[in-house]
């Protein structure tokens, strides 16, 4: 019995140590502050792009970019779930095929709801895309106060 109890608690002992160095040696995924926090420090995405994370204070803004590399222009379509608690807004900022900028915004669907958009990216050009909380509303991790971000090419 005595050599039973040594064998749990070695086994707990295990399971809690690779729980904490886990979690201290790991980065977040979530809000870190300076990075793709303005244009210039956007985060480069592709197609297929999927992203978790949220604001953690009113003027806080989540920038991405992608590029065309195609010969021809490709539909993009944006994708923002919001969770329940927060409402986040996206806009995309793009070239137009005359080669004047354009900006689009998703239309508000609300807390808890799908914000979706979609654009034409011209061949070799960059389009930017912003998250930011609706009217300046924030939130905390683990509190459903996350947004999720899809970005695909359809063509």
């Amino acid at each position: 019995m005595e050599r039973w109890k040594k064998m749990k608690s070695k086994r707990i002992f295990s399971v809690v140590f690779a729980f904490v160095l886990m979690f201290t040696l790991s980065q977040s995924a979530f809000a870190i502050r300076g990075e793709n926090d303005t244009r210039e420090t956007a985060m480069w995405a592709d197609n297929g792009f999927a992203y978790s994370s949220y604001t953690d204070h009113p003027d806080d803004e989540d920038w991405f970019k992608i590029y065309n590399n195609e010969s021809s222009s490709r539909f993009v379509f944006l994708t923002l779930e919001n969770d329940r608690y927060i409402n986040y807004d996206i806009m995309a900022y793009y070239t137009r095929s005359d080669g004047t900028p354009a900006t689009i915004e998703a239309g508000d669907q609300g807390q808890g709801q799908t914000d979706f958009c979609g654009f034409w990216i011209q061949p070799g050009t960059t389009a930017y895309i912003k998250v930011k909380g609706h009217n300046g509303s924030f939130g905390w991790p683990g509190l459903e106060t996350t947004y999720r971000l899809f970005i695909n090419f359809q063509n």
